[in-house]
Formats: C-alpha cells, structure tokens, sequence
C-alpha cells in the first residue's frame, strides 16, 4: 500500500489517496503521483530506493 497525504498550510489533513501495489518499485509507485501529486509539490517521503527514479520528475526530499 502506497499512501499520499495532502496537508494544509496548516498542516492538517486536507486530502488521502490509497494505492495497493504490487511492490515499492518505481514502476509501482509511479501511479499514484501521476494521479494525485502535481509536478509542483513539495514531496516528502521516506528513504525508499524506488522513489530516486521519480525525483527526476517531482520536488521529492526523503527523511529517515
């Protein structure tokens, strides 16, 4: 399962989406930003290796 959490400027809930996936690859995560997250974003994720392939795409900063 693969989630995204939009927040307010307030850092409040604001919206969720949900994706099972297959496995936490690239290919697999892909999806769900295609979908949900804008080019424009402020990622914030973990350090998961699939998520390297998408930074060429997304603003995407990863935290332990």
């Amino acid at each position: 399962m693969v989630c995204v959490v939009e927040l307010t400027d307030l850092g409040k809930v604001k919206r969720f989406y949900a994706l099972q996936i297959k496995d936490f690859s690239a290919k697999s995560l892909l999806p769900i930003f295609e979908r949900h997250v804008s080019k424009d974003a402020q990622v914030t994720t973990d350090e998961w290796k699939g998520y390297r392939p998408i930074e060429e795409e997304y603003s995407i900063s990863q935290i332990p």
